[in-house]
């Protein structure tokens, strides 16, 4: 064998226990690029060497090359019984949000009960299901395959989008079934009202309509939402009151998440989102009354697009009233025309009702509703524009440059220990910090309520991601130690190295032993137990993180957390056991090696 891919070998191979394992499946990749394709447990005392030593006779094999170097015996000393070397493979393992969000292939009965409908449409149905081990409650769309075609584009269309979002302003997917008939997507369940009806209950039952602090914060959770969509190049296309739903029912202190992103579009770049034309048919996409002017003429749209949609909810707000078609009779053609008529515009913007409202708050309207894109707001600037800042700072305008000010209502939920938590995590064994991130996907926000507001409070541009900048400067701005570690530590929590924490991770991360429960913990079992057999297998973790790469590195990821059971069962770990070492409380820093 040649000396640089022996050296390899005795590097990464590694022994557990008193006995090893003659796994000829695992597949152990060298930095030379040569892979280890069988091992074969010796017991041998080469000179030199301690006696009792633990030889492997090691089968390697090229990738560089097709031939096959000869088998070589290679010495590796046992180490203590019962301990691991971390193999390199999955120290900083790449995580990717497609993991926590996968087709279950068991049917969707047998794990879900419907309990009612919610609504439908023209999409399908809309579910009220339950966990059938669980009992927690998602809301479920069922979309009879026969509304898709058979190509199944505009499921998967809806599905990659919810892929690429991970905001804490945008309803989860959970995971998505699909059987003879129907494709299931199973969501987080909002339990408030959708927007639309709570502006229709507070016009019918205040006489001055919404205050305009209650604006600003729907406003600041609605741009947030779009500022998410459109750091990942998605357009919504469709924004109205009715996609925006409260996620509980005490709208005062609820998050408002968007919904529904069956219609948003995905650009490769964002300038070419900017100059896309509308293709024959697509000029009709969306709602009417919501359609920016560019869109109903037919001609150029983009991420403006949805600005002006959100003008239009904004006018509502303002006055009580639609700002197009405030006519229930009006046609579809007719509403077009009041958006493309400029002076019908300018008539509805003086409206005695906007007449009462704040200097800031039309201005903003205005700008909102810009009949050019390019000189409309975006949402960055509006989350900044000084009628959504005067209403979430202490001092009453906000003074501190281009940062957003925090919601001052949830300044208390501060977690000034996040950071703590953030190490001890790190320090966690990989299946554990796999587990954790499944939980924090799954878990209620109300559960979460304080992680969920720091993350907000890090977040400066709103964009659903946490960069190192942000992080130090919100730690420094509240008061918070910056230990030398921090960079270190923001580099293993981002498990996609992408150079910035999303909603999961950092939720993930900073979770309390006391919010992980053993409902949390059997869900989270569910979604890593793939084929359903009541057992975590290595193929199992495999599938459930492809970037494990081999059958291999899954089982070197059980075995550092249950060294001893898998030396003795081949079928992988058990519920009871995936529960144990999911409710484990995390050990303080000083006594974690």
């Amino acid at each position: 064998m040649e000396p640089s891919v022996q050296q390899d070998v005795a590097k990464h191979l590694f022994y557990i226990g008193e006995s090893a394992r003659p796994l000829a499946y695992l597949e152990y990749r060298l930095p030379t690029g040569g892979r280890v394709l069988d091992i074969t447990h010796t017991f041998t005392a080469p000179a030199g060497r301690v006696a009792g030593s633990t030889g492997f006779v090691v089968h390697v094999t090229s990738s560089r090359k097709q031939d096959t170097f000869c088998q070589t015996e290679t010495t590796i000393d046992r180490p203590k019984p019962n301990t691991f070397t971390r193999h390199a493979s999955f120290i900083d393992l790449s995580v990717e949000r497609h993991s926590f969000i996968r087709r279950n292939t068991n049917p969707f009965y047998s794990r879900y009960a419907v309990l009612r409908e919610l609504g439908s449409g023209g999409f399908g149905t809309v579910l009220l299901a339950e966990h059938k081990r669980t009992g927690t409650k998602r809301a479920v769309k069922q979309i009879p395959k026969t509304h898709v075609g058979t190509d199944k584009l505009v499921f998967e269309h809806e599905i990659s989008t919810l892929l690429a979002l991970d905001h804490p302003h945008i309803v989860k997917l959970i995971e998505y079934f699909e059987n003879e008939v129907n494709y299931y997507l199973v969501f987080e369940l909002c339990a408030g009202p959708d927007l639309f009806d709570h502006i229709i209950n507070v016009v019918d039952t205040r006489e001055n309509g919404f205050q305009e602090e209650e604006i600003a914060i729907i406003m600041r959770h609605m741009l947030k939402a779009v500022v998410g969509c459109h750091h990942n190049n998605i357009i919504h296309k469709d924004i109205k009151p009715e996609n925006f739903m409260f996620r509980s029912k005490d709208t005062a202190s609820s998050t408002l998440k968007m919904i529904d992103l069956g219609l948003a579009e995905h650009g490769s770049e964002m300038a070419d989102l900017e100059r896309r034309k509308f293709e024959e048919g697509n000029a009709t996409a969306g709602t009417p009354a919501y359609m920016a002017p560019e869109v109903a003429a037919g001609g150029t749209y983009g991420t403006a697009s949805d600005m002006w949609s959100l003008g239009v909810i904004s006018y509502a707000l303002f006055t009580g009233e639609p700002l197009f078609g405030g006519d229930c009779a009006d046609s579809p053609a007719e509403i077009l025309d009041e958006i493309l008529d400029a002076g019908y515009l300018e008539c509805r913007l003086n409206n005695p009702a906007l007449l009462d409202r704040t200097l800031n708050a039309r201005n903003l309207l205005r700008r909102l509703l810009e009949r050019d894109p390019h000189k409309r707001i975006t949402p960055e600037e509006a989350l900044k524009h000084p009628f959504i800042r005067s209403f979430l700072s202490s001092a009453g305008e906000a003074s501190d440059g281009d940062k957003i000010c925090i919601d001052i209502r949830f300044a208390h939920l501060f977690d000034s220990h996040c950071v703590e938590r953030m190490e001890r995590f790190t320090r966690l064994p990989m299946l554990k910090r796999m587990a954790m991130m499944s939980a924090a996907h799954l878990i209620d926000d109300d559960s979460v309520s304080a992680q969920q507001h720091t993350f907000r409070m890090f977040d400066q541009n709103g964009d659903g991601y946490v960069s190192f900048a942000e992080l130090e400067d919100g730690l420094r701005r509240a008061g918070v130690a910056v230990s030398t570690d921090l960079r270190k530590v923001f580099k293993r929590v981002d498990s996609d190295n992408n150079d910035a924490l999303n909603y999961n991770e950092f939720m993930a991360a900073t979770l309390c032993d006391t919010e992980l429960s053993e409902n949390l913990a059997l869900q989270t079992f569910d979604m890593m137990d793939i084929d359903g057999d009541g057992f975590i297998s290595p193929k199992d973790l495999l599938n459930f993180e492809p970037n494990l790469g081999s059958e291999g590195h899954a089982l070197d990821v059980l075995m550092e957390a249950f060294p001893q059971k898998l030396l003795a069962s081949e079928r992988g770990v058990s519920a009871e056991e995936f529960v144990a070492l999911y409710l484990a409380r995390a050990p303080p820093l000083d006594i974690v090696n």
